[in-house]
């Protein structure tokens, strides 16, 4: 019997994930909160998370024989949560965090639902309750409200400038009776104050004999 001498969270649960480690001889259980612990050579060791800070466990060999445990840390892969197996052959494989808790905590999903989406949004809340199976429709309808790409989506457009918009916006900053600001100007031609400001000094490069119109900020 495998005792976990690693202090443990509320109601945490732990179960054999069946992933074994040929090479090095490692076993890999998962808890209901993503937590992932490895058995190596009959020692238990918490694989240690980003979001677990300075977290101290120790190993137990399964006659109860207490050692220091050796943290591991796991991978980041576009910021889920996975671990890296090594197998007989030498190959290795990844494991996603995420999907080891649905597939040991979850109900068995329907066959369209492949995926794995975390609830709030958060790829690093791996917390069962947290997570659900998806299907590829279920998820994209999931993404809608994703608060990231909802971001995203509402910064400005802007629009690319041709040869006579661009020379418009030019007689217009070049104007010395000119008291529209950048911003403005920069929102009526549909581009960035920083492309404005390209523009400018493009102009300047360009005509050095002109007067500088941009005095005004």
């Amino acid at each position: 019997m495998i005792k976990f001498n690693f202090k443990l969270l509320w109601k945490e649960e732990w179960k054999d994930t069946g992933i074994n480690g040929q090479v090095t001889n490692r076993q890999y259980y998962i808890s209901n909160y993503g937590r992932v612990a490895v058995l190596n050579h009959g020692k238990a060791s918490l694989i240690k998370t980003p979001s677990q800070n300075k977290e101290l466990a120790v190993s137990a060999t399964e006659h109860h024989e207490e050692k220091k445990a050796i943290l591991f840390k796991h991978l980041l892969i576009n910021k889920y949560a996975a671990i890296n197996v090594r197998l007989a052959n030498s190959q290795t494989k990844i494991y996603y965090i995420h999907k080891l808790v649905a597939q040991h905590f979850l109900s068995k999903p329907l066959p369209n639902q492949m995926f794995v989406i975390h609830k709030d949004y958060n790829k690093g809340h791996n917390y069962v309750n947290n997570l659900a199976w998806a299907s590829a429709k279920e998820r994209g309808e999931h993404q809608k409200n994703n608060p990231y790409f909802m971001k995203v989506k509402s910064r400005p457009k802007y629009k690319k400038l041709d040869e006579g918009r661009k020379k418009l916006l030019i007689q217009k900053i070049m104007d010395p009776n000119r008291k529209t600001r950048y911003k403005i100007l920069s929102k009526q031609f549909g581009i960035s104050v920083s492309h404005l400001y390209r523009i400018k000094k493009e102009n300047q490069k360009e005509n050095p004999a002109e007067t500088n119109p941009f005095l005004k900020k």
